[in-house]
């Protein structure tokens, strides 16, 4: 199972927020439609959606992930360039130990 990134869940979001939008008006949910109350008097009811503060710094901390690059160029070039002149090493006994602190999972 593969994890899930910033920019995936700013995706599902954005697409739940449309889909939410067009059944809304699929089901009349017009915000500027007029609304005959039982005695026929033309009152205007329009719905209401409140998002939490915390949804709302979510949502900023998303696009702000969202914007940033998966790949920092400037390392994969200077690795690139070491590889390509044989002066790349493995630190077989770093990676190791790293393994074992962290487990074989993380």
């Amino acid at each position: 199972m593969q994890p899930i990134r910033p920019q995936d869940a700013t995706n599902v979001y954005q697409r739940q927020a449309i889909q939410g939008a067009e059944l809304g008006r699929a089901a009349g949910g017009d915000a500027g439609a007029v609304r005959r109350g039982g005695d026929g008097s033309g009152s205007r009811r329009a719905d209401r959606v409140t998002v939490s503060p915390e949804a709302q710094e979510l949502y900023r901390a998303m696009q702000a992930v969202g914007q940033q690059n998966d790949v920092r160029a400037d390392r994969v070039e200077a690795l690139k360039t070491q590889i390509e002149s044989g002066m790349y090493r493995v630190d077989a006994q770093g990676i190791a130990q790293r393994l074992v602190e962290n487990g074989f999972g993380s």
